[in-house]
């Protein structure tokens, strides 16, 4: 429900410099106000999937990133 995604967003962004701490940089909290969702995310600008030279770095770069985000997240979510 969009109470309990708030809550829950909530929740987590009040570890935000922990969780920050622990991915090993800023990620963007974006409430989303007008929709039931919330995100939590890094953004990155490796020039896309049209580069096909650059998929190597892009791929190693986002499974990094996913990694490093589940790592950070998993203590928090378990709590919540």
């Amino acid at each position: 429900s969009d109470g309990l995604n708030r809550t829950r967003f909530t929740d987590l962004h009040n570890k935000l410099e922990e969780i920050e701490t622990g991915f090993g940089g800023p990620l963007e909290w974006e409430p989303l106000d007008i929709r039931r969702a919330c995100r939590i995310s890094k953004r990155m600008d490796l020039g896309g999937g049209m580069d096909e030279d650059q998929w190597d770095t892009v791929i190693e770069t986002m499974v990094d990133s996913m990694i490093r985000m589940e790592s950070a997240m998993r203590p928090h979510l378990n709590s919540i």
